[in-house]
């Protein structure tokens, strides 16, 4: 993915809630890039540990999905963290490990056991 393209918003594991969201100087708080994503942009989780809740309440479109995503060969581990998502449509994760999530249960497979 071209790091200095506007459809990709950066992010780094960190307390500090400042960066502009570009690879060079990502925002350290997923909360913030999502805040201000737009329909249709990726928000890129460098490699690295990630905690603390996160609630998300922007949608993307139909056709502009947002998407909230691990960087390309990179461990991105969220642990110790919950993710909310209130009243949203057309959002995809894909390429995040949840560990020790509160209230969390160990499964495999399709199927939470019972």
């Amino acid at each position: 993915m071209p790091r200095n393209d506007q459809k990709f918003v950066w992010v780094t594991p960190g307390e500090d809630v400042s960066g502009e969201g570009s690879y060079a100087n990502p925002f350290r708080s997923v909360s913030k890039a999502v805040e201000c994503a737009m329909p249709g942009q990726t928000v890129v989780l460098k490699r690295g540990l990630y905690q603390g809740d996160v609630t998300i309440q922007k949608s993307g479109l139909i056709d502009k999905p947002l998407r909230i995503i691990a960087e390309k060969d990179a461990e991105v581990v969220c642990r110790k963290a919950c993710w909310y998502l209130y009243d949203v449509s057309d959002i995809i994760l894909s390429g995040l490990v949840f560990r020790d999530s509160p209230g969390h249960s160990t499964f495999s497979g399709g199927q939470m056991p019972a």
